[in-house]
């Protein structure tokens, strides 16, 4: 289980995560297990020395003895010559897709060494599902662990190293290898396309807060730069101050404002992962059916605060999922009536829509709700499972 308010813990371990071409590590190979085996072996080479008081009795002992002592100097020596790396190959994997992570292990030194206990563990960021495992491999040159993760819901999955020790042949020392590494990946729902009944937005807005930083428009108050002098220009457009100074004509070009596009809204109230994977997939089938008409939209969620980006291409949209899955669910839900403006709004939620105040003209999805009432906005069930076929036709 999770921690405390994220309870939410993966049902079945051994489904979603394994190690491939590692053994588990059992309470029999345990360091402190197989110092009490030591130490049983001792007390049976005492007793044996007590019964039978001979020379063969005393070097027993004295082999006994000995035994850790070796191990111990041989360990001293290579302990620090051993270091490991996390990497992971492919930045974003689609959901029910593995999830690969490598632990690539430097052994330089010739000398025999111990094997290398290795604690790790997965998180989904989103989710709050946790799996830890221990596993352990031989420390040979070159060596590499692949370390892989079954996951069935989006988000920002985690790989942690959170501890590493190589021991000694014996297993009765240990020694850390490197320091707590960390590598994370997201995890992507299949894109299906869907059409959505919007209405036209104009070309430009004069009150528009953004501008076009690539081409120029009409709106003087903007400075977008300076060009040279085109038959049919205004005169009032003319820079007189440069053109005195180059003498040439030179042009004020005014910029061009940018419609005022949607904004999509996500509200991760805790609930169960089905619930959380639907409502960030809900989003970004909304965002990327924007992009494909050409429509710039913006992507709110919480996250100590609001958080927005514009989304304007595949790269902005891109940076918008990475704080969008880094995001934890809280519990109560927030104001968005404070987000009352012109723009239009999409409301997505995995809590009840009527538990928070909405502008009255949000489309409310509420997502893992089986039925809905159409109060004050407009409410949209949407399924896990059935998202795009939920959205398909969605008017606004």
């Amino acid at each position: 289980a999770g921690k405390a308010g994220r309870p939410y813990g993966w049902a079945n371990p051994e489904r979603y995560f394994a190690g491939h071409g590692v053994a588990r590590v059992g309470a029999q190979v345990q360091m402190i297990g197989r110092r009490i085996a030591y130490l049983v072996g001792l007390c049976g080479v005492v007793l044996f020395l007590i019964c039978y008081t001979a020379y063969l009795s005393m070097f027993v002992l004295l082999f006994w003895l000995a035994i850790p002592v070796v191990s111990l100097l041989l360990f001293l020596p290579v302990r620090r010559r051993v270091s490991y790396r996390l990497r992971t190959k492919e930045g974003t994997v689609q959901r029910g897709e593995t999830a690969m992570f490598w632990l690539d292990l430097q052994c330089n030194t010739r000398l025999p060494i111990g094997p290398v206990r290795v604690c790790w563990q997965c998180e989904n960021r989103l989710t709050g599902e946790r799996f830890r495992q221990v596993v352990t491999f031989p420390a040979e040159r070159g060596q590499r662990l692949a370390l892989s993760a079954a996951v069935p819901y989006c988000g920002q999955v985690i790989c942690t190293v959170r501890q590493a020790r190589v021991c000694d042949l014996l297993g009765l020392f240990s020694s850390s290898c490197g320091k707590r590494q960390q590598e994370s990946l997201y995890v992507l729902p299949p894109v299906e396309p869907i059409a959505l009944a919007a209405r036209p937005l104009p070309e430009e807005s004069a009150d528009g807060a953004e501008y076009d930083p690539y081409r120029s428009g009409n709106d003087q108050s903007e400075p977008f730069g300076l060009r040279e002098y085109r038959p049919g220009d205004p005169v009032r457009s003319i820079h007189w101050k440069l053109t005195e100074k180059r003498d040439e004509l030179l042009v004020r070009e005014g910029s061009r404002p940018l419609p005022a596009g949607p904004d999509l809204v996500l509200e991760l109230l805790q609930a169960e992962p089905r619930v959380l994977d639907c409502a960030v997939e809900t989003v970004l089938l909304l965002s990327s059916a924007f992009l494909e008409q050409g429509i710039r939209h913006r992507m709110l969620w919480y996250d100590h605060g609001l958080q927005a980006v514009s989304v304007e291409d595949a790269d902005t949209q891109a940076e918008a999922i990475s704080g969008l899955f880094g995001a934890a669910p809280h519990t109560s839900a927030l104001a968005a009536a404070s987000l009352e403006g012109d723009r239009p709004l999409f409301y997505v939620t995995t809590g009840n829509p009527m538990d928070s105040p909405l502008p009255e003209k949000a489309v409310v999805l509420a997502c893992g709700s089986e039925k809905a009432e159409e109060k004050t906005a407009h409410v949209v069930p949407v399924r896990p499972g059935h998202v795009a076929a939920n959205l398909e036709g969605l008017a606004w």
